[in-house]
């Protein structure tokens, strides 16, 4: 049995710390938030800003910077904050959560189109997937029983194809990977847009290779 599943966001989430803030420093990142519903990136980047500098151990900050970072595809700033983060971040779960967003943000660092979508994820629609080619199952599939996941870093092109494709690390590698890229090359979009108009967007697409128990 093979199953292939998507995974959209063009800005992944990690999960806010569970954080105790000032008043002043909480009502900061609620209109931080607000800011971003409304696609206001800047304003968004000054009020997390100015929330770092009252609270500059917050890891729930320095990771909301880091999406901001991201959206504006400034990859470089979005990693040295996440680094940050980490520095801070002491629960097992938190710390795995960032060094996946770290591995995502230098993923598409290297390998990001110039004219890849740059701009707040909440004034966009993403893409939608209209044909998804199952991948073949690896010869090495016989031996590993269960699920196995790759996880791919793709660019959903204004034509609705699947370009530029990165297995990340965080998924499995060898045979797996080279099959499941060869999958998602296939696949088909009704692309992303902007005010009605195709964009190119980064996207996670997920794959899963099952293998039932005998």
């Amino acid at each position: 049995m093979i199953a292939a599943g998507a995974i959209f966001a063009t800005i992944p989430c990690i999960s806010p710390a569970a954080e105790k803030h000032s008043p002043a420093v909480k009502a900061k990142i609620e209109a931080a938030r607000k800011a971003s519903r409304s696609g206001d990136i800047a304003t968004e980047r000054r009020l997390l800003e100015e929330a770092l500098k009252e609270e500059p151990q917050s890891t729930q900050i320095l990771r909301g910077l880091a999406d901001v970072a991201s959206s504006e595809c400034r990859w470089p700033d979005g990693l040295l904050l996440l680094k940050q983060a980490r520095d801070l971040t002491r629960k097992k779960d938190d710390l795995r959560e960032v060094d996946e967003r770290m591995i995502w943000l230098n993923t598409a660092r290297l390998h990001a189109s110039p004219d890849v979508y740059c701009g707040s994820p909440f004034l966009i629609k993403n893409p939608v997937p209209i044909t998804q080619v199952k991948p073949a199952m690896p010869a090495a599939a016989t031996l590993r029983r269960g699920r196995t996941t790759v996880r791919i870093l793709t660019e959903i092109s204004p034509a609705g194809i699947p370009e530029n494709s990165q297995a990340l690390p965080t998924g499995e590698l060898g045979e797996y990977a080279v099959e499941a890229l060869k999958a998602a090359a296939q696949w088909r979009f009704h692309p992303g847009t902007r005010d009605g108009k195709p964009v190119r967007l980064l996207t996670n697409i997920e794959v899963n290779f099952i293998v039932p128990d005998p």
